[in-house]
């Protein structure tokens, strides 16, 4: 199945971010040998899941509005201030560098297993003798990517604690 990259025009049908050549591009200029090592199909599957992980994390926290009911993904969006340059916006015909490279990052992680795996609460003990399992206080059954939320920070509004920040 061929990919289908937005290209800033919020097409219906798109289901990455970014190309298989601007992906393999991105990883080449990182030393990142082992997405040279993927297969074509692969490297397509891994970006189309890296793009929903995006979508599914990040969606509720975008800044901005997509541009058309239509759209397949969260971008293009109007109305994003850049945080790089007074006064100014983000394209609203473009997907935003920190977008595309985010995706890279994600699509490599996602060519090695799931980016969200089904997860339990973390084991604090567990005994042998009659089966005794105590789960750890207050642990997180989700996986993070802070290299990630990182790279996608002036693109989001509120905190990583999901708390709305407005200016007043």
């Amino acid at each position: 199945m061929t990919l289908t990259v937005e290209n800033g025009s919020g097409l219906a049908g798109a289901d990455s971010y970014v190309s298989q050549a601007d992906a393999t591009t991105y990883h080449d200029g990182r030393g990142n040998t082992a997405w040279t090592d993927l297969s074509s199909d692969e490297m397509d599957a891994a970006l189309r899941r890296a793009t929903d992980y995006l979508g599914e994390t990040y969606r509720p926290r975008w800044k901005g509005d997509r541009t058309s009911t239509t759209q397949a993904l969260d971008w293009p969006r109007y109305n994003v201030e850049r945080s790089d340059i007074a006064c100014a916006l983000y394209a609203s015909n473009a997907v935003p560098a920190e977008v595309v490279r985010a995706c890279c990052e994600m699509a490599l992680r996602a060519a090695k297993g799931p980016l969200t795996p089904d997860q339990g609460q973390a084991i604090k003990s567990v005994a042998a003798g009659s089966v005794n399992v105590t789960y750890a206080d207050y642990s997180a059954a989700t996986k993070s990517y802070p290299a990630i939320d990182g790279l996608l920070r002036p693109l989001l509004s509120g905190s990583a604690g999901g708390v709305a920040i407005s200016k007043v």
